[in-house]
């Protein structure tokens, strides 16, 4: 089962709070191979675009250092993009999701993913989609449950 992780969990892996330390050690798990999990370059340039801003503390490089933890990035293409739009004219009357959880959600239903790792409840208006909040319980169960996979893009539909 691959995951794939936003960028609320390299956010709170580098900033203190309760999620520090089991984001921390997800990361760690990811770069070992212990966790398989992908992120996405949306996710990566929201980190740099919070690591840009003087107001959220993110060292130089955050972004950078991200980058490097995971096997493999997904670059959001026009399949990605064609299912976010879909995405986006189910959820137009939902208030709370936005482009950048539509390009997650898409990204995840284009490459089969079916977990995601946030701390944004936004996810959950997605009902294919399965949110697991990056707390103690949620890790532990991520480092039981992965194994190593190889990503691939569904070419059935961009919808």
């Amino acid at each position: 089962m691959t995951v794939f992780i936003d960028a609320t969990v390299i956010v709170a892996a580098v900033i203190g709070g309760p999620l520090h330390e089991p984001c921390r050690r997800l990361l760690f798990e990811i770069a070992a191979g212990q966790v398989a999990a992908t992120s996405s370059t949306r996710a990566i340039e929201d980190v740099w675009l919070i690591e840009s801003d003087p107001v959220h503390l993110l060292s130089p490089g955050t972004a950078a250092d991200a980058f490097e933890v995971f096997p493999e990035i997904i670059g959001i293409d026009e399949w990605v993009m064609q299912s976010a739009f879909t995405l986006a004219a189910a959820h137009a009357d939902d208030g709370v999701v936005g482009p950048t959880h539509l390009i997650h959600a898409a990204t995840c239903r284009v490459y089969r993913l079916d977990s995601i790792v946030s701390t944004d409840a936004a996810y959950d208006h997605f009902n294919w989609l399965r949110r697991i909040e990056p707390d103690p319980a949620g890790v532990d169960g991520l480092s039981k449950a992965s194994r190593t996979s190889r990503l691939e893009p569904s070419t059935a539909s961009r919808s």
